[in-house]
């Protein structure tokens, strides 16, 4: 059941993508797609970049994973949309957060936060200290559920988001300063770059044993590239 959901998830997110934005090849992304390894990304008059990056190892090594940001145009002063599920044979450990840049309590976090305090994660995950600069104060994170209905509803909830996300990122669109927006955006990237040698996403390149050069190349130019 585990991976029958996240593939429907998948195709649901492509789905919405595709309808509401342009796909494009970002320079330097296609060493990145293998067999088990894919990297996509979009744009439109609103996003400068949505990137969804997918690992199917099943059948290899009995693993699955999304991850998918979405970072505004440069003179919008919106969060930035983050999504990751990683999923072995018996277990998931998920992130969902519109986390913002340049106010703590922006208008669409706080919308994120107020359309999902009905899912509660069975087994939340303590945001670390530093990462309360990065993450909205609804973000969710959860680890090692094993529910089904868990699985359903954090992809369900992951997949409504995204389409709200895309429908009213556009109302901040000049709000906002270009330099201290791409300072905003550019921190956030900083955050994860200096984390990735100790991230899921990590461990899970490594684990299909893709060389560490590229891994590294990968989850500091391209994964989180900054502006």
């Amino acid at each position: 059941m585990i991976w029958d959901r996240l593939i429907e998830c998948k195709d649901e997110i492509i789905s919405i993508l595709d309808r509401d934005c342009e796909e494009y090849n970002e320079v330097g992304m296609e060493k990145f797609n293998k067999e088990t390894w894919t990297n996509r990304t979009w744009k439109n008059l609103n996003v400068r970049r949505a990137h969804f990056e997918i690992v199917d190892a099943r059948d290899t090594k009995g693993q699955y994973m999304l991850h998918l940001s979405l970072f505004p145009i440069l003179d919008n002063g919106g969060p930035i949309y983050g999504l990751d599920i990683i999923a072995s044979k018996s277990k998931v450990r998920y992130f969902h957060d519109y986390s913002p840049l340049l106010v703590n309590e922006h208008p669409l976090s706080r919308y994120f936060i107020q359309e999902s305090t009905w899912f509660k994660p069975t087994k939340p995950r303590v945001r670390p200290l530093l990462d309360t600069e990065i993450f909205s104060e609804g973000v969710i994170s959860g680890g090692n559920i094993k529910d089904e209905s868990e699985l359903n509803q954090i992809c369900t909830l992951a997949t409504s988001n995204l389409e709200s996300y895309l429908d009213k990122i556009s109302d901040y669109d000049g709000d906002s300063n270009k330099e201290d927006v791409k300072k905003g955006q550019n921190f956030y990237s900083e955050h994860f770059q200096n984390q990735q040698q100790n991230s899921h996403t990590t461990a899970v390149l490594q684990s299909l044993g893709l060389p560490e050069e590229d891994i590294t190349t990968f989850c500091t130019e391209n994964l989180f590239p900054k502006i």
